[in-house]
């Protein structure tokens, strides 16, 4: 399968993405998030060495412009053609430089030698077949040199999947005189989850409605070490918390896996 091919399938909520470029940020309290987030990266950042680092799912650049504070060279790679756009537009004057790529397809449109990859937000996920997984967790090796660090964060699905837990928090947001609120909810299937996104937008004492959904494919903890070690990782780490906290599969609100490339 060539990586074009690929990426169109790992890819089915491109589309959603684009849609959600506008409004994406406000469903995050990014401050919040990226102070919570900060230490741990941090900390293994430099116990790595690391100088260069891939930002695989980038989406609208923040934690690629986290980075490039640190004095970090940066390579932001999303497939979205909207998010990549909206990064490149918020990142003046930072050395951070945003490729159009999918995940199959970070290699060769982003190269090799890096230091360390990340693949945040619950990116991953959105890969539909466990060949597309393989290939991912591949092309994370093939840019990483060796010792490289690999970090991938997304939701709990061994708690999603075991306690049935369908529902996230609500988030709220205003923009100008818009007031937002986002409901994020998941049905549950056989094989591959379906995640739903409502925003509710109040202007002018009126509220509208818009509706988007896209499949995940839940990543359990024992498939992906299993898939992390077939593709030449090792060293591999299962934390539930930015903090720092052993994964709980019934309990963590996160998984954050840490490998290192043999």
């Amino acid at each position: 399968m060539n990586a074009k091919k690929a990426s169109s399938r790992m890819y089915e909520s491109q589309r959603l993405y684009d849609r959600l470029a506008d409004t994406y940020d406000l469903m995050i309290d990014w401050e919040a998030r990226l102070k919570r987030e900060s230490p741990l990266l941090r900390r293994w950042f430099e116990e790595t060495g690391a100088r260069r680092v891939l930002d695989a799912g980038s989406g609208t650049g923040q934690h690629s412009r986290l980075f490039a504070g640190w004095g970090l060279e940066v390579v932001g790679a999303d497939p979205s053609p909207d998010m990549a756009a909206r990064s490149r537009a918020e990142s003046s004057g930072l050395k951070v430089d945003y490729v159009e790529a999918g995940f199959g397809e970070l290699a060769s449109r982003c190269g090799n030698g890096f230091d360390a990859v990340v693949c945040l937000g619950n990116s991953l996920p959105h890969v539909l077949t466990a060949k597309g997984v393989n290939a991912a967790l591949k092309d994370f090796a093939d840019t990483l040199r060796p010792g490289g660090l690999l970090v991938v964060h997304g939701n709990n699905y061994d708690a999603v999947l075991g306690n049935q837990d369908r529902f996230m928090p609500p988030a709220q947001a205003r923009q100008g005189d818009t007031e937002y609120l986002f409901l994020r909810f998941f049905d549950l299937g056989p094989r591959l989850l379906t995640f739903h996104v409502i925003t509710l937008m109040k202007k002018e004492g009126r509220w509208r409605q818009h509706i988007e959904a896209t499949p995940h494919r839940p990543l359990l903890r024992a498939d992906l070490e299993r898939r992390l070690r077939q593709a030449g990782f090792k060293g591999i780490e299962f934390y539930g918390s930015w903090n720092g906290d052993p994964y709980e599969p019934l309990k963590s609100d996160h998984q954050i896996v840490k490998a290192v490339k043999g």
